[in-house]
């Protein structure tokens, strides 16, 4: 029956993601001594899996001469970027402040705040976790006179799939979980990693029922996952880098191709990573998508972001599946795209 379920499963993962592409910016306007520009983006990671009617936006949050809602000023994208960071962990829609540039490439800037925003670093709440986990962007900056530095107002409104008491639910129900399943500091890094993937495969279960509703956006989160059960291939991944992560295992996203568009993460043991099928696994006998190296993943293509020689040399991906207490290393290579 799991057999059946797997390959059901594999002709409808299509909707595992949400998607799309940069939407057109508006033009500049001038409005007196001030100059605002606003700008509309979908989250880059969905370039081209579906249609832009998908995304949603909240109308502009930048009023023309408007007091700005803090006093910080930046004069980094790295410091700006942490300070996104933490908002957007927190789900805070609105996230302003100054940013001082002799730059006029104020979109420019913007991006790459919000690029460095979601960044791996390491916590399970943040990096992967965050940038799978919304629809898109808007920024509304202003800025006045035209000297060597520019003091610009950044408002960025970001549309999450989940709130901020959400996320909170998902927070205080790991702290459960993670007692019920015995995990301690003192476990290897293997058991760590397999005290965490049975308890993904065996409690979530593939969200048949909202196929192809992508205004229900809870599917693809980690919170539709652990709360509810049920989630696409996105849930179970976002919840499983969460996990582990807060476990200190390291892991990454990986989307690509799998029959369908789909979503699965690569898992690090020892010195090399591995590969990880949770959604697929859930619905299988035995172990046939853990830890696999490259030579042992078929039918999975990752996307060409992830075949480039600075991510691979980044992630290297073993060519032989793991084996209990080994971390020699036995090679890399990239996944078999002919199975």
């Amino acid at each position: 029956m799991k057999r059946i379920l797997r390959n059901l499963a594999a002709g409808t993962m299509a909707v595992c993601m949400l998607a799309g592409g940069f939407l057109p910016l508006q033009a500049e306007t001038p409005q007196d001594d001030v100059t605002v520009i606003t700008a509309s983006f979908v989250n880059p990671l969905y370039a081209g899996i579906t249609d832009e009617e998908t995304i949603s936006h909240s109308a502009p949050v930048y009023q023309a001469k408007a007091e700005p809602q803090t006093v910080l000023t930046f004069n980094n994208t790295t410091d700006a970027a942490d300070y996104i960071r933490e908002q957007m962990v927190d789900r805070e829609e609105n996230v302003s402040f100054h940013f001082e540039t002799a730059s006029d490439d104020f979109r420019g800037l913007a991006v790459a705040m919000m690029d460095d925003a979601v960044m791996h670093t390491g916590n399970g709440n943040e990096g992967d976790y965050l940038a799978f986990q919304y629809t898109g962007w808007q920024m509304q900056c202003s800025y006045t006179g035209s000297g060597s530095v520019h003091d610009v107002a950044y408002t960025f409104h970001v549309d999450y799939y989940t709130s901020k008491d959400q996320e909170k639910e998902v927070t205080d129900r790991l702290a459960k979980v993670y007692e019920e399943i015995n995990l301690k500091a003192s476990d290897s890094e293997y058991i760590r990693f397999k005290k965490i993937y049975d308890y993904v495969i065996s409690h979530v279960t593939y969200d048949f029922a909202h196929l192809g509703n992508n205004a229900y956006k809870l599917q693809f989160t980690a919170y539709a996952a652990l709360l509810n059960g049920t989630s696409v291939c996105q849930g179970y991944t976002v919840l499983m880098y969460r996990m582990l992560l807060d476990w200190n295992v390291d892991a990454r996203i990986i989307f690509g191709w799998a029959n369908e568009d789909h979503a699965w993460n690569i898992v690090r043991m020892g010195a090399l990573y591995y590969n990880i099928d949770a959604t697929w696994e859930s619905s299988e006998d035995g172990y046939q998508y853990m830890l696999k190296g490259s030579d042992a993943f078929f039918n999975h293509e990752p996307s060409a972001k992830f075949q480039t020689e600075a991510f691979q040399k980044e992630y290297p991906i073993a060519r032989d599946s793991y084996q209990e207490g080994s971390d020699s290393v036995i090679g890399v290579g990239s996944v078999d795209r002919n199975g």
